[in-house]
């Protein structure tokens, strides 16, 4: 498809026919089609990797922690690697553990470097950046609930969608609160 428009409505389709994430169908078609296109030349350029803003805001908090391991100990130490996607989560324990002698983690320590170099106070803005990404896991949990809600609504589960209504409205109000 060429519209972005379109590609994104079916996007949305597919994902909640599929009762899955956009950002997952996203992810696949990029990955289906770097297979499927031909290599392109030097000159052609490179096409930038879709983040999300959950993976902008882990990718910030591994580069800060390895830029700035030392003087933000203390305050890194309220981030829970649990936060983390799957794929981060051990990025970011390493991170804090050993030091910097991998690519990816030198390309997000410099970005890092770049964005925060001025700033003469990063832990406020250490602090937002956990805030967010505890927000975004907390946002992750209740689509996930409320997909589980929608399943159970059909099978006519009470009880057990009585638990999920409980937590549901346990996790809104622990998201609201931060």
């Amino acid at each position: 498809m060429q519209s972005e428009i379109d590609r994104a409505h079916w996007v949305g389709e597919i994902a909640s026919a599929l009762k899955m994430r956009e950002e997952n169908i996203w992810q696949e078609l990029e990955r289906i089609k770097g297979k499927s296109s031909p290599k392109k030349s030097d000159d052609e350029g490179v096409i930038p990797q879709v983040r999300g803003r959950r993976g902008l805001i882990e990718e910030r908090l591994i580069g800060l922690a390895v830029w700035k391991k030392n003087d933000l100990a203390p305050v890194l130490s309220e981030c829970k690697a649990e936060w983390f996607s799957p794929e981060r989560r051990q990025i970011f324990e390493s991170s804090l553990t050993s030091g910097d002698e991998d690519h990816y983690l030198k390309k997000l320590a410099l970005e890092a470097e770049v964005v925060y170099g001025d700033a003469e106070n990063l832990v406020p803005e250490l602090k937002s950046l956990i805030r967010e990404l505890k927000k975004e896991g907390f946002k992750d949990k209740l689509v996930n609930l409320g997909e589980s809600i929608r399943e159970l609504e059909k099978s006519g589960s009470k009880e057990e969608l009585e638990k999920k209504f409980v937590e549901f409205k346990s996790i809104s109000a622990e998201l609201n609160s931060i």
